[in-house]
């Protein structure tokens, strides 16, 4: 049973990720709804395997971490209302799918020649798109 629920777990995890190009065009919801998803169980699954210490091994988190430091500051010193502080800072959800999506390519590495061809399909769809 368990490892039926994990070669599941591993297979949603796998089409959310090489779809996700898929929902950015379809809209907004389904996109957010595969981002919460993500995030959700790669902390879940972060915290359930004691793997924090992965998200400081790698140099992918150290430089989100500085961007995201710059972009803080820069808000913090821009003259413009203080209500730009409060919009802002939720991205870092961003931040936590870029490394949902980075622990779950590492897992699984042949997700990434999905997700490209399922990005280059959508290129050719709207070339044609284009065209006629």
């Amino acid at each position: 049973m368990l490892n039926n629920l994990e070669k599941f777990y591993n297979n949603f995890f796998s089409f959310l990720i090489f779809s996700f190009p898929f929902f950015l065009v379809i809209g907004p919801l389904l996109s957010e709804i595969a981002m919460f998803l993500l995030i959700s169980f790669f902390i879940f699954e972060i915290l359930k395997y004691k793997k924090i210490s992965f998200l400081f091994k790698t140099k992918l988190t150290k430089l989100i971490i500085f961007f995201q430091l710059i972009i803080f500051i820069s808000i913090i010193n821009s003259d413009l209302n203080n209500f730009k502080l409060y919009k802002n800072f939720f991205y870092f959800r961003y931040f936590l799918f870029t490394l949902s999506v980075f622990y779950f390519l590492c897992k699984k590495p042949d997700i990434i020649k999905k997700t490209l061809f399922s990005f280059l399909f959508l290129i050719l769809l709207f070339l044609f798109d284009s065209i006629f």
